[in-house]
């Protein structure tokens, strides 16, 4: 896994947590870490079912708080209502347990016991206001996207695209997105195609006429503006909303790819 995806799977370890002062596996109380390179995700299991989640991954600082129950192996958490259930598996050194199932795609990972009692304050759970809500996910989908200085190694090879005509024609030192981005649009007339690549180039294929026009150009991202020009010299400023999802030109939305499979998966 490239380490440019992980901020996804933290993303959906967050969500564990589980309501209620239902069963609890007294041996699970405690402080727990996790730690891959510089990501570190602490899990504080308090006796009365309420949990605190810290997430710490270089810039990116979280805590959010809920509530487990656990019967037997299952760890079940929720957060903002949505209930996800995992395996907590204890090893032979008791101050370790793997945890896994739920939408870790059949990957384990490996919390150890860090602090032997919780602070004595269990913290209140409360349920944040609707926007605070849509701020976090915002944040969760910009650590999504993340941004950096445009690269100069070569772009992958992405099947059915044209060869760059003017792969050099690009903004020096420009901020882009780290990972190669494909932003959608789908209308009557037929489906859009946006590509923007970390080395600073974009190409976009869309309707036009009976046919389709392939757009070649070089980007940068300032804010939440994308700037663009095209080789044939052509000037347009695009937004970024909503944590980076959405792609806005004249008003035509254009969704990120990842976005919209994470909406399929949720219808």
């Amino acid at each position: 896994m490239k380490a440019q995806t992980f901020p996804c799977l933290l993303a959906s370890v967050l969500l564990m947590a589980g309501t209620g002062l239902a069963q609890q596996a007294d041996w699970l109380v405690g402080t727990w870490t996790y730690q891959s390179g510089q990501a570190e995700l602490t899990l504080i299991l308090y006796p009365n079912g309420a949990v605190e989640y810290h997430v710490n991954q270089g810039p990116i600082h979280e805590l959010l708080a809920g509530s487990w129950t656990s019967e037997g192996r299952n760890l079940d958490l929720v957060l903002d209502g949505e209930v996800t259930a995992y395996e907590a598996t204890r090893l032979a050194d008791e101050d370790m347990f793997l945890l896994s199932g739920g939408d870790l795609a059949g990957r384990a990972l490996s919390f150890r016991k860090t602090g032997r009692a919780v602070p004595r304050a269990a913290p209140v759970v409360e349920t944040p206001p609707a926007d605070s809500l849509a701020q976090s996910e915002d944040r969760g989908w910009e650590a999504r996207l993340p941004l950096g200085l445009r690269s100069n190694e070569a772009k992958l090879e992405v099947v059915g695209l044209p060869e760059d005509p003017q792969a050099r024609f690009v903004f020096p030192d420009a901020i882009v997105f780290i990972d190669h981005q494909l932003y959608l649009r789908f209308a009557a007339e037929g489906a859009s195609f946006w590509h923007l690549f970390p080395d600073g180039r974009s190409f976009l294929r869309e309707p036009h006429g009976q046919g389709l026009r392939e757009i070649w150009g070089r980007y940068r991202v300032v804010g939440t503006e994308l700037q663009l020009e095209t080789d044939s010299g052509q000037n347009e400023s695009l937004e970024l909303r909503d944590g980076r999802r959405i792609l806005v030109r004249d008003e035509l939305q254009y969704s990120n790819v990842l976005w919209e499979n994470a909406r399929g998966r949720d219808d």
